[in-house]
């Protein structure tokens, strides 16, 4: 179990932007801007982004479905093995 220090530092690392939730939020808004696939980033971190800050650490993320489709197999086709 984490001690409250523990807890505390995680949420001081949220809210300065230095998070793994961050971090991957990134790398996957750049992989579909790198891709040309319009997306839009939604939830928590949308919220944050616009100065509500939250500490929820999920990424919401809304791809029209063909463009998941085309994401998934230009994904694949990179050979991209990181877990998101």
């Amino acid at each position: 179990m984490d001690t409250m220090l523990e807890i505390a530092k995680r949420v001081d690392a949220f809210m300065m932007e230095r998070s793994p939730v961050r971090d991957t939020m990134r790398r996957l808004a750049k992989a579909f801007s790198d891709l040309k696939i319009s997306f839009a980033i939604a939830g928590a971190m949308a919220a944050n982004a616009h100065g509500h800050r939250r500490t929820t650490a999920d990424v919401v993320v809304l791809v029209r479905h063909e463009d998941l489709t085309r994401f998934k197999e230009l994904w694949q086709a990179a050979q991209v093995t990181e877990d998101y």
